[in-house]
């Protein structure tokens, strides 16, 4: 099968990475046809350090948007390449030299593949990206009898016909990916497999302070999406029940309000049996783990409280005065 395949990758201030992701790429055993960026408005050098590799001769077309979120940025490339089979992958992750080869076997075997989702590993070579991995990176799932994690879209490969045919990714800073991964599940005509060896390295974020930023831009950008129901209203039910327990905090004894952090262990220590493919009981009964990873659950939970909060105000009540002022730009 004589396939040519283009990169497709949005990009913005990304100067610090985008070396290692070019040299990524250049290193597949199987190259690219082409690689195709949008960068939505960087500020950092990164279309510069993007041009000293055009000019290096990697087959690299750069596409500038004066404003781009990631799924405006996507559209953006694959309208911009003629390749009629497109992988999608971000900055921020490294790819296993095989990552192009496997991603591409499915559809190798299978012409009637439409769809191939590749797999992906957080980096974790600290203590805190170990804990924040457990704290929240999904669990794997068997996937052709191997334990992996899959439907990320900076790991997949389609035809050109399902990216036009749903649409394309709509125009969010966040959770497009998972709209866009939804729309090809419900169209329900389009073939999918996996490649649980088309591996990549996800570069969570490496510090609470990044994380909360991170994550409350999540939260505000997953709602202006009408994503709600995927992350906010599971954590809002667990409050709903932790809440009698605070009230008798206040009104009874204050030995009540413990159950906040015994609230947050037993979280942490859920984690981290649900997630540990060896030696559970080992890594649920170490404390230093298990309270690691209780302190970033509380991270990302307050994140996701400031963004909805930022929501409410932003999005909610000064758009009904003033649409300019409700608008997502960052």
């Amino acid at each position: 099968m004589d396939c040519k395949v283009a990169v497709i990758i949005p990009v913005k201030n990304e100067g610090a990475a985008i070396d290692q992701l070019m040299e990524s790429l250049l290193a597949q055993t199987l190259s690219p046809a082409e690689i195709v960026v949008t960068d939505g408005g960087s500020t950092d050098g990164t279309v510069e350090r993007l041009m000293v590799w055009k000019e290096r001769g990697l087959p690299l077309t750069v596409v500038l948007a004066d404003h781009a979120f990631p799924g405006t940025g996507r559209n953006l490339a694959a309208e911009a390449t003629e390749c009629e089979i497109l992988a999608f992958t971000d900055a921020g992750v490294r790819h296993h030299p095989d990552w192009m080869k496997r991603l591409l076997e499915p559809m190798e075997k299978d012409p009637e593949v439409d769809v191939v989702y590749g797999a992906f590993e957080p980096v974790t070579s600290s203590f805190y990206l170990r804990c924040a991995a457990y704290a929240h990176v999904k669990p794997k799932s068997l996937v052709e009898g191997i334990p992996t994690r899959t439907h990320f879209i900076a790991s997949s490969l389609m035809k050109r016909k399902v990216w036009k045919e749903v649409g394309g990714f709509p125009d969010l800073r966040a959770g497009e990916d998972r709209i866009f991964m939804g729309r090809i599940r419900k169209a329900g005509r389009y073939k999918i497999a996996y490649a649980p060896r088309a591996m990549v390295q996800w570069e969570i974020p490496s510090s609470f302070g990044k994380t909360f930023r991170k994550y409350a831009l999540y939260s505000r950008h997953d709602l202006i999406a009408g994503l709600a129901r995927d992350w906010h209203l599971p954590v809002l039910r667990l409050y709903v029940l932790l809440a009698p327990v605070t009230v008798l905090g206040f009104i009874h004894k204050k030995t009540w309000f413990l159950g906040l952090p015994l609230f947050y262990v037993i979280r942490a220590a859920k984690n981290v049996w649900l997630k540990s493919e060896t030696r559970r009981w080992l890594k649920v009964l170490n404390p230093l783990l298990v309270g690691g990873v209780a302190l970033v659950l509380f991270t990302v939970d307050s994140a996701m409280f400031s963004g909805l909060f930022h929501w409410l105000w932003r999005d909610r009540f000064l758009s009904r005065f003033s649409p300019s002022r409700g608008t997502a730009k960052g």
